[in-house]
């Protein structure tokens, strides 16, 4: 099954992808259920598909699961860092706890650095909780 973007979701990864052309970063903002993971699933997608690392990086155990679902409905593969479920850490989407990457990261574990980094739910990304 392979999904398919909304022009305004195309719309959203294309303004997304002349940013990050540009070496810039940007925050792909939207309602819930506007389809934002649709649309980080796709950029990952583009990259992959360019031989190009993606890694998403998310606080919550269910923000993981459920990018991993958008994922496989786009038919990617992908590994997962995170406690009790980490592997497959070499395919080219690797979704990843923000607080065992940390750790990974203080570590010095063995990583290959991504390319694309999207931060799922980036407002919590500094730790705060609002």
């Amino acid at each position: 099954m392979t999904l398919e973007l909304r022009p305004y979701q195309l719309d959203v990864v294309n303004r997304a992808r002349r940013r990050m052309q540009g070496g810039r970063r940007g925050i792909i903002q939207g309602e819930t259920g506007s389809g934002k993971s649709i649309c980080g699933a796709e950029l990952c997608r583009l990259a992959v598909a360019k031989g190009k690392r993606a890694m998403v990086l998310a606080d919550q155990r269910r923000l993981i699961k459920q990018f991993g679902s958008t994922l496989q409905g786009f038919g990617l593969n992908y590994g997962v860092i995170m406690a009790g479920e980490t592997g497959a850490t070499r395919e080219p989407i690797v979704l990843a706890s923000r607080d065992t990457f940390a750790s990974w990261v203080a570590n010095e574990r063995d990583f290959t650095s991504p390319d694309l980094i999207l931060v799922d739910e980036c407002h919590m990304s500094m730790g705060h909780r609002s």
